[in-house]
């Protein structure tokens, strides 16, 4: 069972959809919205032009309003709310550990034969190695193929690559990860170390 779970709903998604929702309503009742014609006198026709026009601007500006304030709001709706967690899933993030604390659960996950974890926590402490040393941060929203950009950047290393693409294998791939390949991931990390 995999130690990170991704989440499926956030409060801002669910305002997102609730804008699209309102403004695919509104654009429905505009479109069926049959103004009359204004009278062809000269000076009430352009006094009922200016009323339409002057209208129109206040219905803008009391949308856009409402709009920034959304934006504002939003940030504050999903601190208070926070996400919504999924039914039979621990937690939607991963927890920050030490490199030492990554490694230790690395071996408990090895000596349960459950390699695909040990690997995903090799890779892990390699990334948190890199954070405390200050080459890459740690940021949960950056996906392998961003990690791997930014190792070729600073670092160039086919130990990085072997647990990058191992845990990608194993994380998204669903691809079984024997011990064979943990014994890879163990002496690509150990190469990192050394060269640390």
């Amino acid at each position: 069972m995999p130690t990170e779970s991704f989440e499926n709903n956030s409060i801002g998604w669910q305002i997102q959809l609730f804008r699209q929702n309102i403004s695919e309503w509104w654009e429905r009742q505009t479109s069926k919205l049959e103004l009359p014609e204004f009278p062809q006198l000269e000076i009430s026709g352009l006094d009922q032009v200016a009323r339409v026009i002057g209208w129109a601007i206040a219905i803008l500006l009391a949308v856009w309003f409402l709009w920034r304030i959304s934006d504002v709001l939003v940030p504050y709706l999903y601190r208070v709310f926070g996400p919504t967690p999924v039914k039979g899933q621990e937690t939607t993030l991963t927890p920050r550990l030490s490199v030492e604390e990554w490694l230790k659960r690395s071996r408990q996950f090895q000596s349960k034969g459950n390699y695909g974890e040990a690997c995903r926590c090799l890779y892990l402490a390699m990334l948190q190695g890199l954070n405390d040393r200050g080459l890459i941060l740690h940021q949960p929203s950056l996906t392998n193929r961003e990690y791997q950009i930014l190792l070729q950047q600073n670092i160039r290393s086919s130990a990085y690559q072997t647990l990058l693409q191992t845990h990608e294998q194993f994380y998204f791939g669903n691809q079984n990860i024997t011990a064979d390949k943990l014994g890879e991931c163990q002496e690509a990390y150990r190469e990192i170390e050394r060269k640390s």
